[in-house]
């Protein structure tokens, strides 16, 4: 067994209270993390208000520019 994966099954032990024994679960615990990071981040990206930041964005330019 690497250092990494000796790493990162402490760690998984601390957050999941368990021991996982082999790489299979290992993917799946790293592939259900990624999927709630990239809901999470796409959840955050439909919030922002993208015209009004665009047009504060464009005032600043046409500011500079005079």
């Amino acid at each position: 067994m690497s250092i990494a994966n000796w790493i990162f099954k402490k760690k998984v032990r601390k957050f999941a209270g368990h021991v996982i024994k082999n790489e299979e679960a290992i993917d799946g615990v790293v592939d259900r993390v990624l999927v709630r990071l990239v809901k999470k981040l796409s959840n955050w990206l439909v919030r922002i208000n993208w015209g009004h930041l665009a047009g504060g964005l464009a005032r600043k330019l046409v500011g500079l520019l005079k």
